[in-house]
């Protein structure tokens, strides 16, 4: 179902940096899969704030589903 999403994304964002004050940003997001195919895992890296950031976030589904 999730097999869509992998790939390299450039991502473009309006991020609130704070009440009533936004600004634009970019940043490239990997998304891949992990565990045999029962996850998956994005790697994020952009710019707030004028500074670099990065995030990663993995999503797992249960043996059930």
């Amino acid at each position: 179902m999730l097999a869509k999403l992998i790939g390299t994304w450039k991502v473009e964002a309006k991020d609130r940096t704070s009440p009533g004050n936004y600004e634009n940003n970019v940043g490239v997001s990997v998304i891949s899969t992990g565990l045999k195919g029962c996850s998956i895992k994005e790697s994020y890296q952009g710019i707030f704030r004028e500074k670099l950031y990065a995030v990663e976030t993995s999503f797992y589904m249960k043996d059930s589903m």
